[in-house]
């Protein structure tokens, strides 16, 4: 079991909840673009694009997040790579 400490947890929910916000900043932009024109459009389809590629980039920052945030632990089997934050209290 990995015991990741709560500065970790920290960075790990901030990641997940960017790529939640972007995706639902994503799904507002389509859904209006869908709105006001729906017949093909070359314009609408350049800002859909830009709108998914943001998410992607979410994505990515959050899974490089991810794998510096957990690597540490993974490397060092099942023992944090460092003390966590109820080990300095003792």
């Amino acid at each position: 079991m990995l015991h990741i400490s709560l500065s970790d947890w920290r960075w790990l929910i901030l990641s997940i909840g960017l790529v939640w916000a972007a995706e639902a900043g994503n799904t507002a932009i389509e859904q209006l673009c869908n709105l006001v024109h729906q017949a093909r459009h070359p314009t609408v389809k350049r800002v859909k694009d830009v709108a998914a590629g943001a998410v992607l980039l979410c994505a990515i920052a959050a899974a490089a997040i991810g794998a510096m945030t957990l690597g540490p632990y993974f490397s060092a089997g099942s023992e944090a790579p460092f003390p966590s934050c109820g080990e300095f209290i003792q």
